[in-house]
């Protein structure tokens, strides 16, 4: 995703798939603007935050404007992992044929990887979204506390700016429904996101919030 520069609060911030993205960018149209964003037509096509917005593309990171700062969300990557799956798999967001059970999807993780571009996308690490260097953010938020962000945008801005609940799913599967193997194995392919962020999240001690 291209990070989203807002002039009103002179923030750019540079968001990561199942990381509070969707909630941000329309809390982004909502300083901007003045008003919540709803959908609207051009042309008889229906315009989406993510036609604002843009969609997905690689850490690249652009130049600070004076008084700006850089923030970015993070999530429990195994967190944000069962995030997807109940969005993407549990309510099918992603077009799947049938539903696949969470620790069958953990043991063919390649397949399903692979099987779509926007299962891809979403299940990717974070790292690629945010880049390996964390000092290049002015604030770091975890999507645990999103309250803090709010504050942070709202002085930023000079408005009351609530940031709510991270849109999730309908039906929940949760860490508990992981097998100690699923956990092993998950653990082992975001373990370069689990270093980055070691100083927020460790596998030994998360309790997966999803």
């Amino acid at each position: 995703m291209a990070p989203v520069i807002c002039k009103t609060s002179k923030t750019v911030y540079y968001p990561s798939p199942k990381s509070a993205s969707s909630t941000l960018r329309e809390i982004f149209f909502e300083i901007e603007n003045g008003y919540r964003f709803k959908r609207f037509l051009i042309n008889g096509h229906e315009m989406s935050l993510f036609w604002l917005y843009g969609h997905g593309e690689l850490f690249k990171p652009v130049k600070l404007p004076p008084g700006y700062e850089a923030f970015a969300v993070i999530r429990d990557p195994i967190g944000r992992f069962l995030s997807f799956y109940n969005w993407g798999v549990i309510d099918n967001r992603c077009g799947f044929d049938h539903p696949v059970e969470i620790n069958a999807f953990v043991a063919d993780f390649k397949t399903y990887l692979n099987m779509s571009p926007k299962i891809g996308f979403h299940l990717s690490p974070q790292h690629l979204f945010i880049g390996r260097d964390l000092s290049f953010y002015s604030r770091i938020f975890r999507t645990e506390n999103l309250a803090e962000l709010g504050s942070y945008l709202s002085q930023r801005s000079g408005r009351d700016i609530h940031v709510g609940k991270v849109n999730g799913s309908s039906t929940r599967v949760c860490s508990k429904d992981l097998t100690p193997d699923s956990r092993k194995r998950l653990v082992e392919i975001y373990k370069e996101d689990y270093a980055l962020l070691e100083a927020y999240y460790s596998p030994d001690t998360s309790q997966y919030i999803n």
